[in-house]
């Protein structure tokens, strides 16, 4: 069994909240590969999403785990592999119509070549065997919606899981929801 983990923007597994899921996954028997795709200025989310699928390749026994932009990464593969598991963690809302949402000072702050790339791409179903769909109560609205979405869009074994208390950050109570998904 492989876990792929894709961080959020600007970290990496090395931040230590990271430390008690790699741990756990790894007494569960998966070998942890972390898949640090950072967008750059210039470079585009589609970019990131096809060098992940490349460096999954066609591995079998293969899951997913990402959190903020890591997340929508991570369900971008998981609509065009078909995998074991992807968890799905505070997915940022910034495909499509998310960006138009969100409005021009968000396209400025993402920059233009980003902007249109991420309007381009749909949220289409995951192939996932088993996908888990993980939010903060306190998050930003869209980003709940989002994940409300996603989780009505797909079918088959999928689970929801609203974190009481939490906003956008891993807090202990969000990583020991992640860790019964794995």
């Amino acid at each position: 069994m492989i876990l792929y983990i894709i961080p959020a923007y600007g970290e990496t597994t090395r931040n230590k909240r990271y430390s008690p899921i790699v741990l756990r996954a790894s007494e569960l028997g998966y070998e942890v590969i972390t898949l640090n795709l950072q967008i750059k200025r210039g470079q585009v989310l589609s970019e990131l999403v096809d060098s992940a699928i490349k460096t999954i390749g066609d591995k079998k026994d293969v899951s997913i785990l990402g959190f903020s932009m890591g997340a929508l990464i991570g369900y971008c593969v998981s609509t065009r592999l078909a995998i074991r598991k992807a968890i799905i963690c505070s997915i940022s809302p910034y495909l499509h119509n998310d960006v138009i949402t969100l409005g021009p000072k968000f396209e400025k702050h993402i920059g233009k070549d980003l902007a249109e790339d991420v309007k381009k791409m749909r949220y289409l179903k995951s192939k996932a065997e088993t996908l888990s769909l993980l939010y903060g109560e306190l998050e930003h609205p869209l980003l709940i919606k989002r994940s409300k979405s996603l989780f009505k869009k797909n079918t088959g074994v999928k689970k929801i899981v609203p974190i009481i208390d939490t906003g956008h950050e891993m807090t202990p109570k969000y990583i020991n929801k992640i860790i019964r998904e794995l």
